[in-house]
Order: C-alpha cells, then sequence, then structure tokens
C-alpha cells in the first residue's frame, strides 16, 4: 500500500510539474527593466515568445544594449 502511494505522488510530481504558469518576459535597456509581456505557458514557450519578441523589437538596433529574458 505505501508502494502504491508513492508511487502515485511521484507521477502525480512529475505530471504537474510540467503544467502551464504565468512568466513574464522581461527586457532590459540602459533606461532600466520593463516587463515586454505576460504568457500562460510552458517554460519553454515562453523562452521561445521572449526570443521572438526581441528578435523582432531590438535585435535590428546596432550596439544594442537590450537584452530580453524569461522570469
Amino acid at each position: 500500500m505505501k508502494k502504491l502511494i508513492i508511487g502515485i505522488l511521484g507521477l502525480t510530481t512529475i505530471l504537474l510539474s510540467g503544467c502551464e504558469k504565468q512568466y513574464n518576459c522581461v527586457c532590459t535597456n540602459p533606461g532600466g527593466k520593463y516587463i515586454a509581456f505576460s504568457k500562460h505557458c510552458t517554460k519553454s514557450q515562453a523562452k521561445q515568445k521572449c526570443k521572438d519578441y526581441y528578435k523582432l523589437n531590438s535585435a535590428n538596433v546596432p550596439d544594442s544594449e537590450t537584452f530580453c529574458e524569461v522570469k
């Protein structure tokens, strides 16, 4: 019985660890930090969206001191 309970708890933990959460794409530039957007998704999806946002908005600027990361 203990093995069954431990197995169920372990499986539940694994399944819930991939759940979607609220992530912020935070961009930093010489003027400070700002939240570009918030997204309810997995962390890997949030990282990709944040990377796409940076490419679209800041990557074209020569010598850009702006960078974006997921928090």
